[in-house]
């Protein structure tokens, strides 16, 4: 029989003739094949023996195939691969019908990932009204590919790292690789000035604040809001009827240093805080959460007091926490040049002073920024405020990473025993970390903890 394909050669030249071809019973898969750019694959028709098949790409700008059928991967894009009888035979002879069969070549990007990348900002304060900006991605190694996205497209926008303002509010822009990301956080907000307020007031989510407080009245920051500081000034003045910190959170809030700002804030009462978050004293899981952050470059200031005032002599605020007789929560520190001062009895960053009842302070976490603090008489800087004989004052765990530029901390006067820890009298301290090594467990000082704690403390990470 010569209708078989493997033994149509031996019979072709007998029956078959241009005027007679007979079929070169082409057949290849049809699936569609996806390829990566400079990948290759091969896929090969089969005909009768000897029938001549020619291999072509209609789109050889996408993708290009050699004479043996193999495909290469030119560009992202898509492209048809087909194989042709030509007729011929390898004798050059033209005794087969032609056929054509084709398939569809996918061709995706070559994605390189990331083993790092970092990125030229950290932290953007925009208005409504900016231009937009560039945040530039230096992945490792340098051909991977980045995707970017934004965690809320109703605050910003991000196009290959060009983010675009759209509406008030905090926003994360993420740049990935693979499971390798960085991150940028981008405030967009309208500005408020303190010099207009004349009565009570609440700054909302969004808001980037500037000018002096003129008016003696309570200025505070909405429940989960975030704010920026950009040349504020409240200057608290003492008074029995001005029962409030200089600045006043309702919950849980952000502030954000613009760069280059100096801002000052000083307590009124000289019960309360330059800057108090509200806290439980009872259930610490109730404690809210102020976290203080910086623009990119970190030249933003902060000084924050309690309200001394040299005619009334007793003060109990801190500077940043906690209030005379009360609580205050957690209180993290994320980049920022930060100065805080304790009243008589409170601590730079912790918890105030007591008398009559226990005053208490959630965790402290300082994981960047250049810090100062300095406690009150009876204080730690960063830790607990003075206790009495039978009222404590209490501290949460106190954590200083090594992402710090500097921390100073100072302890007030003769009478407290920590600069960062426990106050004087009754006082109680959770864990305190410095730069991965525990120094007090929470009981009992621990490597060396006796000496490091009990003096003044400049801590200056070890560059690796």
């Amino acid at each position: 029989m010569c209708c078989l394909a493997v033994l149509f050669t031996a019979c072709d030249d007998m029956f078959a003739s241009e005027d007679n071809p007979t079929p070169a019973y082409l057949s290849m898969s049809t699936s569609d094949v996806t390829i990566k750019v400079d990948g290759e694959f091969t896929r090969k028709a089969i005909a009768v023996t000897g029938a001549v098949i020619e291999y072509s790409s209609n789109h050889p700008e996408f993708a290009t195939v050699d004479q043996q059928g193999t495909v290469k991967g030119i560009a992202e894009g898509e492209a048809t691969i087909t194989a042709k009888a030509t007729g011929y035979n390898t004798s050059g002879k033209k005794i087969y019908e032609t056929a054509e069969i084709s398939y569809k070549v996918i061709v995706k990007p070559n994605v390189v990932i990331a083993t790092n990348i970092t990125l030229s900002n950290s932290l953007e304060v925009m208005t409504l009204t900016d231009a937009a900006i560039t945040i530039t991605a230096t992945p490792t190694p340098s051909a991977a590919t980045i995707n970017w996205s934004s965690s809320d497209e109703a605050v910003a926008t991000v196009v290959n790292g060009e983010v675009t303002p759209v509406g008030k509010g905090l926003a994360t822009i993420t740049a990935q690789s693979g499971d390798v990301k960085a991150t940028c956080e981008v405030f967009v907000g309208e500005e408020y000035d303190l010099a207009t307020v004349t009565a009570d007031a609440t700054i909302p989510d969004g808001s980037i604040v500037k000018g002096t407080l003129g008016a003696n009245v309570k200025i505070s920051i909405a429940d989960g809001a975030a704010v920026v500081l950009n040349g504020v000034t409240i200057n608290g003045v003492h008074g029995a009827t001005y029962t409030w910190a200089g600045i006043n959170c309702v919950g849980d809030a952000t502030i954000i240093l613009k760069d280059g700002s100096t801002n000052y804030v000083r307590g009124f009462h000289h019960y309360y805080p330059g800057i108090h978050v509200p806290g439980d004293k009872n259930n610490p899981d109730n404690n809210k959460t102020l976290t203080i952050k910086a623009e990119t470059a970190g030249t933003g200031s902060l000084e924050a007091t309690g309200s001394k005032d040299d005619i009334y002599q007793e003060f109990w605020g801190a500077g940043i926490g906690g209030v005379y007789d009360g609580a205050c929560g957690n209180i993290v520190i994320q980049g920022g040049i930060i100065t805080a001062y304790g009243d008589e009895y409170g601590a730079g960053i912790g918890s105030g002073g007591l008398e009559d009842y226990d005053a208490s302070c959630g965790n402290i976490t300082i994981t960047g920024g250049t810090i100062t603090a300095t406690g009150g008489k009876g204080a730690a800087g960063i830790g607990c405020g003075q206790g009495a004989t039978y009222k404590k004052t209490t501290c949460g765990t106190i954590t200083i990473t090594d992402g710090v530029t500097k921390v100073t901390a100072t302890k007030g006067g003769g009478y407290a025993p920590n600069s960062i820890g426990t106050g004087r009298d009754y006082s109680i301290c959770g864990t305190v970390t410095i730069g991965g090594t525990e120094y007090w467990d929470g009981t009992a000082y621990q490597n060396g903890g006796d000496t490091y704690l009990t003096g003044n403390i400049t801590y200056t990470p070890t560059a690796p």
